[in-house]
């Protein structure tokens, strides 16, 4: 903060406070000195302003200075503008009310006028994104409140899909109820203006308008995602989808944003979003493809290669087999080999390829109604050979 700056804020928060004057005592000469020192303030703020940016600092330091001094300036009106509405009822009762409330009004016109000549002078150091002041608000919001009326008039009466009406008039009446600032201002006049215009005649060219002025408010940006995941949802074929995305893809890079024009500047760009968007999906379906592309290698392999299906699953056919070692019929000492084995020869109706792993560890968990399951083929095994063979008549 610069001295008459500091200055400047001292004597509004102390001096000028409601209390402060209903309380005191005051006579013409204090109600001049007012003005003199306001002004007196007020030119050494004008000047720290040209000595600083005149100066041989870097660009950067000049825009970091000139922001701060200007959130410092609307800080000290919003103040005086606070002490002249919201502070009236302690001071309006004093002989002298007309010259304070007339003083009040001659010390947030000298700020604001601070801030057009920072702007007009300096422009090229202005940040257009800091709040506009509170007593200017009064002027600007009704205002832009006549232009978003217009605007949804315009949207209701023209050809465009009631989701997309409610993400522009939301957007725009986020920005009038928030803390307006002069591109945010700038913004809304002339999108509305834009939209108003023959431009806008449907959705398409409304998207194509909201994109070139880079409306990157959240909701907009899920309307599109939701919009074009509906169109691929509605296109069965992978690579028609991927030729999908990339026409869309086309389209949007084939609209150049207007660098003047953000919403939201501090966030980033909706084009840059909706091509983070495009490339998740383009890598989502390349990995789709390739999984489709494995399975059918694998059910090539599959039919060429020698193997059995066998009518169990994955788990009865690990129990079968640790059966078979645990009564000797297969050497027990190695069972990942057996299990290796398995794996590579069997398969079942669920299972194309088996895992080993898999195998060995469903050798060890199993579940009752597996080991019901087995037992069941185990005994029509035993009557199968006792039907053929009467192997109950010769038991030991």
């Amino acid at each position: 903060m610069t001295k008459s700056l500091f200055n400047l804020y001292k004597f509004t928060s102390q001096s000028l406070a409601p209390l402060e004057l209903g309380a005191s005592s005051l006579s013409e000469k204090d109600l001049n000195n007012w003005r003199k020192y306001l002004i007196n303030e007020v030119n050494g703020v004008q000047t720290e302003m040209v000595r600083f940016l005149l100066s041989h600092a870097s660009r950067e330091e000049k825009l970091c200075w000139m922001s701060s001094v200007q959130q410092q300036l609307i800080f000290v009106s919003d103040l005086l503008s606070n002490f002249l509405f919201r502070g009236r009822r302690n001071w309006e009762k004093s002989p002298y009310a007309f010259e304070i409330r007339s003083n009040y009004l001659y010390s947030i016109s000298s700020v604001d006028e601070l801030l057009v000549f920072a702007e007009t002078q300096f422009f090229e150091y202005f940040d257009p994104n800091v709040k506009l002041t509170n007593f200017r608000l009064k002027v600007v919001v009704p205002e832009l409140r006549v232009h978003l009326n217009a605007l949804r008039s315009c949207l209701i009466n023209g050809d465009i899909s009631q989701g997309l009406i409610d993400c522009v008039i939301d957007g725009v009446s986020a920005l009038i109820n928030k803390n307006l600032s002069k591109n945010n201002d700038r913004y809304i006049r002339q999108l509305s203006a834009r939209i108003q215009s023959d431009a806008v005649s449907g959705d398409e060219s409304l998207i194509a308008l909201l994109i070139l002025m880079d409306f990157n408010q959240p909701e907009f940006f899920l309307y599109q995602v939701e919009h074009l995941d509906q169109r691929l949802f509605e296109v069965h074929g992978l690579h028609e989808q991927r030729e999908l995305i990339l026409q869309q893809r086309m389209v949007i890079k084939r609209i150049v944003p207007d660098q003047e024009f953000c919403l939201y500047p501090k966030q980033s760009s909706l084009v840059s979003d909706l091509d983070r968007y495009f490339s998740e999906r383009e890598v989502a379906l390349e990995a789709l493809m390739e999984l489709r592309r494995a399975a059918v290698k694998d059910k090539i392999n599959a039919d060429q290669a020698f193997r059995i299906l066998m009518d169990m699953t994955v788990p009865q056919l690990a129990l079968f087999f640790r059966v078979q070692m645990e009564v000797g019929l297969l050497i027990k000492d190695q069972i990942s080999e057996v299990f290796n084995f398995v794996a590579q020869h069997f398969y079942t109706e669920k299972a194309l390829f088996i895992s080993s792993t898999n195998m060995l560890k469903l050798s060890t968990t199993i579940e009752f109604n597996t080991v019901l399951k087995v037992y069941d083929m185990l005994s029509k095994m035993t009557a199968w050979l006792d039907e053929q063979f009467a192997v109950s008549n010769y038991r030991r």
